[in-house]
């Protein structure tokens, strides 16, 4: 039997989870005399850290420890700056009771993933979370993390969907031949969505619940 996978991003797909991100991001970079935006400061909400930390003006010996300042205020307090998006929840119950099965793909590390699901009750709807482990040498990209999902949970013909709020998300999912879903309630500019050209985009919560719910009709779920 053929089965529908549904992959989503977290933060800005699934939680509104900016202002921690940003409040915790810009205390790091205040610690190496950068001050940005908030609006600058957006970017950090779903690239990985290193990337931010280094597009932002900090130097390559600096990064690690930036990135530690920032990890040791949002693993205490930031990750809880956070909320589900309106209509998210009701979404995945409705997906879940019909039968799909729904997996988190994301590059923050899975054991804060894990917490912000657990905190807002959220974790119970997914199969499995796949995140970075912060404690690794080498982070997995957005790609890598699709990719090791897939190997674990997709059977035969499954078919497979990523829903997310930025160009990695989608390019994620076109380096592992799956259909994206941009997102367009999330931090991903509206110019890299449209550059990254995903195969579906959609502007609301409801909006997306529609489509992907079409998408089980022909797949016997």
């Amino acid at each position: 039997m053929k089965h529908t996978i549904f992959l989503f991003d977290q933060d800005g797909t699934l939680t509104e989870s900016g202002p921690g991100i940003i409040r915790c991001a810009k205390l790091a970079l205040e610690k190496f005399a950068i001050e940005k935006t908030e609006e600058e400061l957006r970017v950090f909400i779903g690239p990985p850290l290193e990337a931010s930390f280094r597009d932002l003006g900090v130097k390559k010996e600096n990064i690690q420890k930036a990135i530690q300042i920032y990890r040791e205020e949002y693993e205490t307090k930031g990750l809880f700056e956070n909320r589900p998006y309106k209509g998210i929840i009701k979404m995945l119950q409705e997906l879940k009771n019909a039968g799909y099965r729904l997996f988190v793909v994301t590059s923050k590390d899975k054991s804060v993933a894990l917490s912000v699901l657990k905190h807002f009750d959220m974790d119970t709807y997914f199969d499995n979370v796949y995140g970075t482990d912060k404690k690794a040498e080498l982070k997995k990209s957005k790609a890598e993390l699709i990719h090791q999902c897939l190997m674990e949970n997709r059977k035969g013909n499954d078919s497979a969907y990523m829903i997310g709020d930025t160009k990695y998300d989608i390019l994620g999912a076109k380096a592992n031949n799956i259909k994206s879903i941009a997102v367009k309630w999330g931090y991903g500019s509206e110019e890299s969505i449209v550059a990254s050209s995903p195969d579906y985009q959609v502007e609301t919560v409801q909006e997306l619940a529609n489509l992907l719910k079409s998408f089980g009709s022909d797949y016997g779920i």
